[in-house]
C-alpha cells in the first residue's frame, strides 16, 4: 500500500490543488548611455530593472567606470554593448575602468569584495564590444561570501563576454559560487594580466565557495579566446572547457 493510500479517510493533505498557470510578461527596454557621469553599477540600479525584463544598453564611445556592485533580479536579461564594435574584439571604442577597492566586514576584519556584477538564478548577461581595465589590486584577504568572489559572480545563470579585452589585476575574473552551475561564453575575447597586479597568475574562471556549500561547476565555451601573459583557464573536476 502506498503512503497516499494509507491516509485516513477524508485526509486531503496529498491531494493537489487545482492547477493554476501564472503568465509572465517579457518586457524589453532600450537605453543609450553617452556620458561617463554615471558609474555603470549605479546606472543599472537607477533603471529599477525587474524580473523577466530584458534590458539593452548601448554605451557611446568613450571611457566609463564600474565600481559599484549590481545584482541582477532573478530571471532577467542584460545586454551591455559598446557602440560600433566589430567582429574580432580588438578595435573597440568603449572602455570601462574598475579601480575602487570595495570591502566587506567579516569577523571584525575588512575583506576585499571586488564583485561588480552578480548574475543570479535564471539570468543572462551579455557584454560585448567593450575593453575592461581592472586594476583594483587589493592585497587584503578575499571575502568569504561566495557571491562576492570574482569580478563577475555567476550562479545558475549565463554570462557572455564577447568581442573585447579584459586586463585584470584580481583573480578570479569570473566565479561560480557553491550549489550552482554557471555557463560562461567567450568569443573573440582577450585576457591579460594587469602589470600592476600582485597576483602572479590571474584565474579567468574560478569555483571558489568561501564559507558556503560546494557542489558547483563552471561550463566554459572558449571559442576564439586568447589567454595572454599570466592568465590561466584550466579544466578541472569543477571547470569543464568546451573548445
Amino acid at each position: 500500500m502506498s503512503f497516499a493510500q494509507s491516509l485516513p479517510p477524508g485526509d486531503k493533505s496529498l491531494v493537489p490543488n487545482s492547477s493554476q498557470t501564472k503568465t509572465y510578461t517579457i518586457e524589453e527596454k532600450y537605453y543609450t548611455l553617452s556620458t561617463n557621469f554615471y558609474d555603470i553599477g549605479d546606472y543599472l540600479e537607477k533603471l529599477k530593472i525587474t524580473p523577466y525584463q530584458t534590458t539593452c544598453i548601448t554605451l557611446k564611445g568613450g571611457s566609463y567606470k564600474w565600481d559599484k556592485p549590481y545584482t541582477m533580479p532573478s530571471n532577467s536579461k542584460l545586454l551591455l554593448t559598446g557602440e560600433g564594435f566589430t567582429n574580432g574584439g580588438k578595435n573597440n571604442k568603449v572602455s570601462i575602468l574598475m579601480g575602487e577597492k570595495n570591502t566587506q566586514m567579516i569577523n571584525n576584519e575588512q575583506r576585499a569584495k571586488n564583485v561588480r556584477l552578480i548574475v543570479q538564478d535564471g539570468c543572462t548577461a551579455k557584454i560585448q564590444g567593450i575593453n575592461f581595465f581592472e586594476k583594483i589590486n587589493d592585497s587584503r584577504k578575499m571575502t568569504s561570501d561566495q557571491n562576492h568572489i570574482g569580478i563577475f559572480s555567476v550562479a545558475n545563470a549565463k554570462l557572455y563576454l564577447m568581442q573585447g579585452m579584459f586586463e585584470a589585476a584580481d583573480s578570479p575574473i569570473i566565479n561560480v559560487p557553491g550549489q550552482s552551475i554557471g555557463y560562461i561564453y567567450f568569443g573573440h575575447t582577450f585576457f591579460e594580466r594587469n602589470p600592476v597586479s600582485f597576483n602572479k597568475e590571474i584565474q579567468v574562471v574560478g569555483t571558489m565557495t568561501g564559507w558556503g556549500f560546494t557542489g558547483n561547476k563552471a561550463i566554459v565555451s572558449k571559442s576564439h579566446t586568447n589567454l595572454g601573459n599570466g592568465c590561466v583557464l584550466q579544466p578541472s573536476k569543477k571547470i569543464e572547457i568546451l573548445d
